[in-house]
This record gives structure tokens, sequence and C-alpha cells, in this order.
């Protein structure tokens, strides 16, 4: 059965030993098809195959390391050999090692519907949100040496999370949050609110993942 490749859209996560480690998607079905119906063309993208895949840089060769259907492998975080993800509304946090090429269960989660936000200091984030525009119901993070879980509280006002963006050796860089101006309703009828300033600030790491929100305010020009 003819099998339909998504061409030059394969994703990179890191390196492992040298290997470059990415991901490739394979339709199921020829995705030409539902160009004018966008509910089967997101159907089709959910069931096709998702491939985690080496691919080594001294002798150009590409090894296969795990497949599943694409809905069962979700927001991929990538950490010490590790390819760290959620099923569409798994509630559970599962992961690949890439030394054993097996999968393990990371931890279980109280309910589904969890986004994988990023792993900074061998600490995965991961949240809840309460809809369509980014805003936190729950947050959490769990360190994976000691597989400790732990709430984390920092939001702005506005209930959006603040993003690690860089960092050296002691802080995180950070968006404090956003402005936003005032609500509207769209051509839709929905309302809607648009950003009209980003708001940036320095952290200590140890207060970042405390929920302290003592920033070192940086201005926005």
């Amino acid at each position: 059965m003819k099998k339909y490749l998504i061409a030059k859209t394969e994703v990179l996560f890191g390196i492992y030993n040298g290997k470059i480690v990415w991901e490739e998607i394979v339709y199921k079905e020829d995705p030409e098809k539902f160009l004018n119906n966008a509910n089967k063309d997101l159907e089709n993208l959910r069931n096709s195959t998702k491939k985690i895949k080496l691919f080594d840089l001294s002798n150009k060769t590409e090894t296969e390391i795990y497949q599943d259907v694409n809905k069962n492998i979700n927001g991929i975080q990538y950490a010490n050999g590790k390819v760290y993800f959620v099923a569409d509304k798994g509630q559970k946090i599962e992961y690949i090692d890439l030394e054993t090429k097996q999968k393990q269960t990371l931890c279980d989660l109280p309910k589904g519907g969890v986004s994988l936000n990023g792993i900074y200091d061998n600490k995965l984030q991961y949240c809840y949100y309460t809809g369509s525009e980014a805003k936190i119901d729950k947050a959490y993070y769990i360190d994976l040496e000691t597989k400790e879980s732990k709430e984390f509280k920092l939001f702005d006002k506005n209930r959006y999370l603040v993003e690690i963006l860089a960092e050296n050796k002691d802080f995180y860089f950070v968006r404090t949050g956003y402005e936003l101006g005032a609500e509207y309703s769209t051509w839709a009828g929905t309302k809607q609110q648009d950003i009209e300033k980003e708001n940036y600030g320095l952290i200590k790491k140890e207060d970042y993942w405390n929920s302290k929100p003592e920033y070192i305010s940086m201005k926005n020009t």
C-alpha cells in the first residue's frame, strides 16, 4: 500500500551520541484528498505514523528507534537520551530510552489533556490549559532524576505561564507577562484581546522552580 511521506518537514530534537534525534511522519492517506476539509485532514494526520529516528552524521545513515500512531506521541520533549511524550488525552507521561529502544512510563497524571512545555535543568514542565487562549488552569514540573512532581505557580495577571527564554548558570531570562488590549468581538462572534506589549525579566533558578516571583525587571524598548 502506498504511503505518503511529509517531505522536508522533519523535526529535530537534539543530539544523542553524535547522532541527530528527529521525527518523521508518514501519512495514512494522501493529504491532497483533504485540502478542502480541515477536520478530515487533521484526522488523517492524527492517525498517520510517527517515527523517532537517529541520523548518524559520520556515515550519513539513519536508524529507526520507535514508531506509533501519531496521536500517541504528542508534545515531544528531548533530554539526555530520552524522548518524552504524551498520548492524545492520555493520563501518563511516557518516554523512549534511545539506548534500550524501550518505551517506559515516567509518571501517571490526574487527567488527560496535558501539554508538555519543555525541559530545563532536568525538570520537565507540563500544564493544563483552560481553553484555546493558552491560559493556565494548573501547571506542574517533574524532576527527571528524582521523579518528584511539584505544582508550579508562576503566571502573569492574565494566567499565562512565565516562560523561560534563555539561561546562564544562575538565572533564567523569562517572559514575565503580556499587556493585553481591550476585549473585542471578531467577525465570527468570538471574544478576543490583542497583545500590545511583552514584559521580560531575570529570575534566580531556585526562585523560578519554587514559584517565587522575584524578578529583576528589564525594560522592553
